[in-house]
């Protein structure tokens, strides 16, 4: 993935059915993948159009329905699931120091 997209991560195959991708974003030192989306039947891979979940994804960024580094995307899964959140001791307020991201910008340690 390029541009907008290059900090994000996507799987194909691996078990999902052809022209079907899964969007994430991710911290190796925290050891979290949180999906950000996955394309249905509706939306299968076709370059250029505008049903390509390329476009799609990246529509989402755009338009601010997808956070644009992992400690965006973090706060808004915890605050989507607190119960999960909460029975797991996660919070949404962690914050990050001296962590490299998967876009090699400087980021900051998660701690509780």
């Amino acid at each position: 993935m390029e541009d907008d997209l290059s900090k994000f991560r996507r799987v194909k195959k691996h078990g999902l059915p052809e022209r079907f991708r899964l969007f994430y974003t991710f911290s190796s030192v925290q050891r979290v993948i949180i999906p950000l989306y996955l394309n249905d039947a509706n939306t299968l891979r076709k370059r250029g159009a505008g049903s390509d979940p390329y476009e799609i994804f990246k529509r989402m960024v755009s338009q601010g329905h997808i956070g644009s580094d992992f400690e965006a995307n973090w706060n808004e899964w915890v605050s989507a699931n607190r119960e999960l959140a909460k029975q797991h001791g996660l919070s949404a307020k962690m914050r990050t120091k001296g962590v490299t991201n998967i876009s090699g910008k400087s980021a900051r340690q998660f701690r509780r």
